[in-house]
């Protein structure tokens, strides 16, 4: 195939064409016409393109399908959330493709952004029909190949625009198996590409004829998920990264470390010290974090300390001194270093969250169920659409909306496998960190930021009415689908209970529900080995601090007596003096040691046994019956996976 390059002796052709592709069922939508790829995406623009020793693995996936011919299927579908950098990769791709002579065309669908938000996200969310996909690519691929150009022309000419169905405008494709190439070529489409579409390109038949690769960039939502765990589906899934992961983490660092180098080399008549203490690892290590892991932020980090940053010309044109000016904005939103500036100038996506939550705020005033929504999927812990919906109490279809409007934009589906029942649950969880920092951020988000005495308050109240299991189905008999979705619910709950109230900053409103909590260790004690101890201890010291008689290691009364006398020969008491002076790390406590602290009224104690690996909980009663174990580590006393068994 041929550069795309405009002559006369194709013009009537293309002109044709190009009629007749706006003049039939494209009706009001525009087909999309790629720009010149040459033009767009030369190698004299490397902004377009992926940072040396970045996407290393992604980039290497691609290629080896790209060039092998004993690929297992003609379709990748590079999925992430938005802003992760998968169009940077797809246009990467496409120039080592044209490189090649194996690109075929790119038809980018989407809307982009460079810095803040150009214009309000809503057209976002809609996806281009599968006929205007179609049309799209047929047309593109006419500009670049005169073979294809001449057999589409006559396609055309007979087409039967009645018929709308996808496969039947795939066909304005099937021209290019009467071409006899040797070498399959890249159709890359970026966007929010039709699932119709897809389904249709991904037809054995099809991917057997049509001599053309596609590599799909695409959002992850519930729709495409259910679609490729179809067996009949043959796509090759492959995951942008972002969030918490330690591979983009150490990519951003290396792409700001390097950048900021570049930045330093540029500017010689400073004489920076670059690489010895230009940048310093310390403003690095702060950026990175500020960043969320999103190389959007990274960017933009960047062209701040560069030479045409007007936002930070105050700081003077040392990129030291805007370097040192950019940290001190990242770390504190209320600086007195602002100085007017908006916060979006170093966020570049705080208008586009904004700008969305005022459409979906004014669509169903649902900000508060979104808030809470966020807060469960920035958890360590994942849950899917509908096990959201049963932890808040809302309605499913309120949960998905929110998640088609917005939340598939900062947030990724993910397919987890169920130990327990064997089928792949879509969970939910929160890529954008940044939008969880805006939230929270009430000099950013202004009216949409989170109240922590309001939120957290009502998050901790739904994960004690999971754990008490008031909230099920009593209108119908509960499925093993239900039931699955309630053990997770638990399970989410047990696990993040503990950490919910130490972000409430209010004492009297976590004193109130730290009561409440532990007037629940009788239910708790039946998932002994489940509760996370790093949490637990955190939870333990902020009460000791607040209310030291219901922590304690010391008996106030002989119940409590009566625990101790049972443990201390195999536990040592905790140490709380010690937890105030050193917080509770990811290895708070030594290896082989266990230790107890006693919890709750001083009238019903509760004993709880901790080792570096696992909290138990027991009770008065636990002792009579002999449930105390003589080591700790033992099996819970109650297995909670055993439940799918009885039903």
């Amino acid at each position: 195939m041929t550069s795309t390059v405009v002559d006369m002796r194709r013009k009537t052709e293309l002109g044709f064409i190009l009629k007749v592709l706006q003049d039939g069922p494209a009706g009001r939508e525009s087909v999309m016409i790629p720009s010149d790829f040459d033009e767009s995406y030369a190698d004299d623009k490397p902004q377009y393109h992926c940072f040396p020793e970045t996407r290393v693995r992604i980039l290497e996936q691609i290629t080896d399908w790209l060039n092998h011919d004993s690929r297992s299927t003609n379709i990748i579908c590079l999925y992430g959330a938005r802003s992760v950098g998968k169009t940077t990769i797809a246009r990467t791709i496409a120039t080592l493709a044209e490189q090649q002579n194996l690109l075929g065309t790119f038809v980018n669908s989407a809307v982009f952004w460079e810095g803040p938000f150009k214009a309000p996200p809503a057209p976002l969310f809609k996806s281009t029909s599968h006929r205007i996909t179609a049309l799209s690519v047929a047309y593109s691929l006419a500009t670049r190949d005169s073979e294809y150009r001449r057999l589409l022309y006559h396609v055309l000419e007979d087409f039967d625009w009645l018929d709308e169905s996808s496969t039947h405008f795939i066909n304005l494709l099937l021209p290019l198996s009467d071409l006899n190439r040797h070498h399959k070529h890249l159709v890359v489409l970026d966007g929010e590409i039709d699932l119709d579409f897809l389904a249709s390109i991904s037809q054995k038949r099809l991917q057997e004829s049509i001599p053309l690769l596609w590599l799909i960039v695409m959002q992850p939502t519930q729709k495409l998920w259910s679609m490729l765990s179809q067996q009949t589906a043959s796509y090759f899934p492959i995951e942008v990264p972002a969030g918490g992961d330690d591979e983009t983490r150490r990519e951003i660092e290396i792409y700001l470390r390097e950048g900021l180098r570049k930045i330093g080399e540029n500017f010689d008549w400073f004489d920076i010290d670059v690489g010895e203490t230009w940048p310093a690892p310390q403003d690095i290590t702060k950026l990175v974090e500020a960043s969320g892991n999103l190389f959007a932020y990274a960017k933009n980090f960047l062209e701040l300390c560069g030479p045409d940053s007007l936002p930070l010309e105050d700081a003077g044109f040392d990129p030291r001194d805007r370097l040192k000016m950019l940290v001190r904005l990242t770390d504190n939103s209320k600086s007195k270093y602002w100085n007017g500036r908006p916060r979006w100038i170093v966020f570049p996506l705080d208008q586009g969250y904004t700008t969305t939550l005022a459409l979906h705020n004014e669509a169903d005033g649902r900000l508060l169920e979104l808030q809470l929504i966020t807060t469960v999927c920035a958890s360590s812990s994942s849950l899917t659409l509908f096990e959201i919906s049963l932890l808040l109490g809302s309605p499913l279809e309120a949960i998905e909306a929110a998640h088609e409007r917005f939340l598939h934009s900062a947030f990724t589906i993910t397919p987890s496998p169920s130990r327990a029942s064997g089928y792949v649950r879509n969970t939910v969880k929160l890529t954008h960190s940044s939008f969880l920092g805006f939230l929270l951020d009430s000099e950013r988000s202004g009216r949409f930021s989170i109240i922590p005495n309001d939120i957290y308050p009502r998050l901790m109240r739904a994960c004690l009415t999971a754990i008490e299991q008031k909230r099920f189905f009593p209108n119908t008999p509960a499925s093993l689908l239900q039931v699955n979705a309630l053990h997770y619910v638990t399970m989410f709950a047990v696990q993040n209970i503990w950490d919910i109230p130490c972000r409430i900053p209010d004492e009297s409103v976590f004193v109130n529900l730290a009561i409440k909590l532990m007037a629940m260790l009788d239910i708790l004690r039946y998932l002994s080995g489940r509760i996370p101890v790093v949490p637990f201890m955190k939870f333990l010291r902020r009460v000791q601090s607040a209310k030291p008689r219901m922590v304690r290691t010391a008996p106030l009364t002989w119940v409590d007596q009566e625990l101790i006398d049972v443990c201390e020969t195999i536990a040592k008491p905790m140490d709380f003096n010690l937890l105030q002076r050193q917080p509770p790390a990811d290895h708070a406590l030594p290896h082989g040691i266990v230790f107890y602290a006693l919890i709750g009224h001083p009238k019903e104690p509760s004993l709880a046994m901790l080792t570096s690996e696992q909290v138990d909980i027991y009770m008065r009663k636990d002792l009579i019956h002999g449930d105390i174990p003589t080591s700790i580590g033992s099996n819970p006393i109650f297995d909670y996976d055993h439940l799918y068994e009885e039903i």
